[in-house]
């Protein structure tokens, strides 16, 4: 049977539906856990840089504010990079013709060209 086919009584395609709106709200839940879960690690990494996180070793608070300072870094280079791309871009049509596209960035419209 192909797909989206049914018996004849529309089973198949119920059961693939419920199926897929089942992993629809698993996706849903872990959207809201992760969110939460990156609000906590933040709040968490606040206190560290404050000096207020209570028993944690000194050592571990170390190792974790170094290991939280990579993606800020990351993120300004990122930053700068994107910025070079505008500069070298704003005159290539091709570039800004993609970029008409929603969700379609100078970033992405920059590979695609």
């Amino acid at each position: 049977m192909a797909v989206g086919q049914t018996s004849g009584d529309g089973v198949e395609d119920d059961g693939r539906r419920q199926a897929g709106d089942r992993h629809l709200g698993q996706m849903a839940e872990l959207g809201i856990v992760l969110a939460k879960l990156i609000q906590l690690a933040l709040k968490f990494l606040e206190q560290l840089l404050d000096g207020k996180a209570p028993g944690i070793p000194e050592l571990a608070a170390n190792v974790v504010i170094t290991l939280a300072e990579q993606p800020r870094g990351l993120q300004a280079r990122n930053g700068h990079l994107e910025k070079d791309l505008v500069i070298g871009t704003q005159d290539n049509q091709v570039v800004k013709c993609f970029q008409t596209i929603p969700g379609i960035g100078i970033i992405k419209a920059s590979v695609l060209a």
